[in-house]
């Protein structure tokens, strides 16, 4: 027989959230986002650098659009994966870029957080 086992308590809610995959993430602003950009802390998931590929969009131009135009068109705080938000920008050809990203915890980048990109697309 298999004695009970106590449930951990559940751990209060903040405004970072844990996940598995990339570790706490914090809620974006247009302005740490290009901030975080400007200083190249950046990720780029296996998904997003495939996109980026198929769009024949460099991290260099992706960068720009972020650091020159960059609005927040909607955020997914609830998300479970952790807090990200979509965000439309534009290269210096003009063309919109629409890329969902989150900022992280990474001891390595400057400040203790980075941009992680999740995925990068054409809107419709």
């Amino acid at each position: 027989m298999v004695a009970d086992r106590e449930q951990p308590e559940p751990k209060p809610k903040s405004n970072a959230h844990a996940t598995q995959h990339h570790g706490v993430h914090h809620p974006p602003t247009v302005e740490l986002i290009q901030q975080l950009s400007a200083v190249e802390a950046i990720q780029v998931t296996g998904h997003a650098a495939e996109r980026l590929f198929e769009r024949w969009v460099t991290i260099d131009v992706l960068r720009g659009a972020i650091s020159n135009n960059a609005k927040i068109v909607d955020e997914y705080p609830d998300d479970p994966r952790g807090h990200c938000c979509l965000l439309e920008c534009q290269n210096p050809r003009g063309d919109v870029i629409h890329c969902v990203c989150a900022v992280v915890n990474d001891d390595e980048a400057l400040g203790g957080k980075c941009l992680l990109v999740i995925t990068v697309f054409d809107p419709e």
